[in-house]
């Protein structure tokens, strides 16, 4: 027999991604260098979440996290608040990764 855990409807704060934002975020962070991954698990202010999108930049520079609620897309940068976006693209405008660093600051004189 299996036995299945059911958390009550009315706790659930955020709904899952839909596919065509799933992959929006990962074309977006491809290009922009980003780790992406999933939590499945994820809960704010002690109410789960469906699911939770962490970006995550390679050098270490800096870290978000996204998920989805009744009233839109929150973001929270790593050690800051959350904000509330209307759609996912609009999120992303507000995640500034670094800019890459330069290889060289030598500039050539002549060619």
């Amino acid at each position: 027999m299996l036995d299945l855990l059911v958390e009550p409807a009315d706790r659930q704060t955020g709904s899952a991604f839909c596919t065509s934002d799933l992959l929006l975020l990962r074309g977006w962070s491809e290009f922009h260098a980003l780790t992406m991954s999933i939590d499945l698990r994820h809960e704010t202010a002690g109410i789960p979440c469906d699911e939770a999108i962490r970006l995550t930049a390679s050098d270490g520079s800096g870290a978000w996290l996204l998920w989805r609620e009744q009233a839109g897309i929150a973001l929270r940068p790593e050690g800051r608040s959350a904000r509330c976006f209307a759609r996912v693209a609009d999120a992303l405008q507000a995640v500034r990764p670094a800019p890459a660093d330069k290889l060289s600051d030598i500039q050539p004189t002549a060619w």
